[in-house]
């Protein structure tokens, strides 16, 4: 810095972060310790046979379906993305050996921000935390 401006000593805009000088350059996402902007997303008593799970729904403000690829049974699907409530979410149970779809729920939300949502198979029911 080795210009002394004003400008650079004023604070900085609330999404950037706290009220501090500019020059700083102490950037973060919003500055509320609990906030997440996704959610998580795991299944449980998933079908015999099957080996790999997959999900997704469509993004209204990204214009593209956001999906969380092939999963492990026990793995969780940790989205960085923000749901905005979606009710499109589909959920696949699938047995890769044999290329074909166990399980298939389609249409499951609302789904918001910041929540962690577990998905009974044998159920289908999609519980929220």
């Amino acid at each position: 810095m080795n210009n002394f401006e004003l400008k650079n000593w004023l604070p900085m805009e609330p999404s950037l972060g706290p009220p501090l000088p500019r020059f700083l350059k102490i950037n973060w996402p919003p500055w509320i310790p609990w906030y997440k902007p996704g959610f998580t997303l795991k299944i449980t008593n998933p079908p015999a046979d099957s080996t790999h799970w997959t999900a997704d729904f469509y993004s209204e403000e990204e214009g593209r379906f956001i999906s969380s690829g092939t999963l492990a049974l026990d793995e969780t699907w940790e989205c960085e993305y923000n749901p905005y409530e979606a009710t499109d979410l589909r959920i696949r149970v699938l047995d890769t050996v044999h290329a074909i779809t166990l399980l298939d729920a389609p249409n499951l939300g609302p789904i918001y921000s910041g929540k962690d949502y577990t998905f009974d198979c044998s159920t289908k029911i999609l519980g929220g935390v």
